[in-house]
């Protein structure tokens, strides 16, 4: 399968799809990619959020079927970029395209279309009846070569369902700014914020410093809300680090006339 006329926003300095601009969130100055044909690959979602994470290797498998849609003859007969397979994946309920550079088989650019074009190919994909070809994608890609060491600011899927970009940048400047104040080892700070945080729970004399840290990573993992964004504010304004950031991103939030 294959889809024309594909406008596209690509992120290149970005470690996962995860934190990847939906339509609604790119900016009027953003450049957008036109690219006359890609190839649709259907996946299902566990085998989508796998590849989305993983950005050291690529299934040849899906690159191959791709292929079969899209040759390289096809790619200079269109005048598009040889050097990045560019693919379309979709579990029929979302998408996203992929740029897998020919020479190392690795991610080189996430990016989101353009929605109409998006629901469009939906519709397209549904009225021909394709089915979500199931993956065994664990199996084909192996262990993840040298994976990191996971922190408190690498997001999950679960984690960034209904968030904004902007959200989800700052819900990991506020995990960010906690770390520090773990960081810090300042006898009764982590008891400090977890009251502030908690106000009506009864917080046994002996509960550790330690479980009150995790009570307070998993009240800022899920979701974003006034909250959210007010402990994070405490938090930034308390250590002072990445106050810039912080205030930047509450800025850019009142100000969306640079929204499209």
């Amino acid at each position: 399968m294959r889809y024309d006329d594909v406008d596209v926003k690509w992120e290149y300095n970005v470690t996962d799809a995860l934190t990847v601009a939906e339509f609604h969130e790119w900016s009027r100055t953003d450049e957008i990619d036109r690219l006359d044909v890609v190839p649709i690959v259907t996946i299902d979602s566990d085998s989508l959020r796998i590849i989305e994470t993983r950005q050291d290797t690529f299934p040849k498998s899906i690159i191959n079927e791709a292929m079969q849609s899209v040759s390289i003859n096809k790619m200079h007969e269109y005048d598009m970029d040889t050097e990045n397979y560019n693919i379309i994946l979709t579990d029929l309920e979302r998408s996203i395209i992929v740029a897998i550079d020919r020479a190392t088989n690795k991610v080189a650019a996430y990016g989101k279309m353009i929605v109409r074009r998006e629901l469009k190919m939906y519709s397209y994909l549904k009225y021909n009846n394709i089915k979500i070809k199931k993956r065994d994608i664990v199996e084909e890609m192996g262990k993840e070569n040298n994976p990191k060491k996971k922190k408190v600011t690498d997001l999950s899927f679960a984690q960034t369902v209904g968030t904004t970009q902007l959200e989800r940048k700052m819900k990991q400047v506020s995990l960010h700014s906690l770390h520090e104040v773990l960081r810090k080892e300042q006898p009764g700070l982590i008891r400090y914020f977890y009251t502030g945080l908690f106000p009506d729970k009864k917080v046994p004399h002996n509960k550790s410093e330690a479980k009150m840290y995790d009570e307070m990573v998993e009240f800022l993992s899920y979701g974003w809300t006034d909250a959210q964004e007010q402990f994070g504010t405490d938090l930034v304004r308390y250590l002072g680090v990445y106050e810039l950031n912080w205030n930047a991103l509450v800025n850019q939030r009142r100000n969306l006339d640079g929204v499209r």
